[in-house]
């Protein structure tokens, strides 16, 4: 099934003895546009405190309860490693200039929460939490939540802004970029499939297109239509050559 992320900000994760968390971001390669990991908040409101769990135990939505079932339990997922252990494009770009110019890290918590990981893809092993080393940064990494907002730009211009990406559910995949055509409330959208994408550029902040400006006259996505929407933009002429 299709679904759009930025509607399933606020799932809860179905663990297999309760409910557990928020989800409050995801991290996704913009290589291979799979989905790395969801971000999980299992804090307070006044604490939160957010926690990876990695695509490999993460089921398929349930719509209609706003579930996330995840093959862990609630001791599993409270433990599971820190945001900190796996920084998206933006905060590694944010972390170089903090160095540089000696700025505090923002993002770290107000207080020290018990660390503990697991290794996902195997809950029954213990690991020991480490923060990542420049060597470890993955060049690829992207948070959804910094990249909605984003400029799109075409070969010959402008074309609007990031509002959301859609994601295949039973793999895993983002599959379709949503894109808003105006800053403002008249603008349309459309929805294009990521092959379409040419880079993301976080100096910019920016995506660039494969494709022309001529894409703004592709169809307005509308969320009760998405199937059909998503096929027509499909065609391909609309579909960049693979070679």
């Amino acid at each position: 099934m299709l679904i759009s992320l930025k509607s399933m900000l606020g799932y809860r994760l179905q663990a297999y003895d309760g409910i557990i968390g928020k989800v409050s971001d995801f991290y996704f390669d913009d290589h291979s546009w799979r989905l790395r990991y969801g971000i999980i908040n299992v804090g307070t409101f006044f604490s939160p405190y957010e926690v990876l769990i990695d695509a490999s135990v993460l089921g398929q939505p349930d719509t209609a309860k706003r579930l996330w079932p995840v093959r862990l339990t609630q001791d599993q997922i409270g433990g599971s490693p820190s945001i900190r252990t796996a920084k998206p494009v933006c905060r590694q770009e944010e972390e170089r200039r903090r160095c540089f110019y000696s700025w505090p890290l923002y993002w770290e918590p107000s207080i020290a929460f018990p660390t503990g990981s697991v290794i996902l893809s195997e809950p029954d092993t213990e690991v020991t939490e480490e923060t990542p080393t420049p060597e470890k940064c993955d060049p690829h990494l992207r948070s959804f939540l910094e990249i909605v907002g984003y400029q799109v730009k075409a070969l010959d211009g402008y074309v609007g802004v990031v509002e959301d990406f859609i994601l295949d559910d039973v793999d895993l995949r983002l599959t379709r970029l949503v894109v808003h055509t105006s800053n403002r409330f008249l603008g349309r959208r459309l929805v294009l499939g990521v092959e379409c994408v040419d880079r993301l550029t976080w100096a910019q902040q920016c995506v660039d297109l494969r494709l022309t400006r001529s894409v703004s006259g592709l169809p307005q996505f509308v969320p009760q239509n998405a199937r059909r929407v998503i096929e027509t933009v499909s065609l391909p002429a609309h579909w960049p050559s693979s070679s």
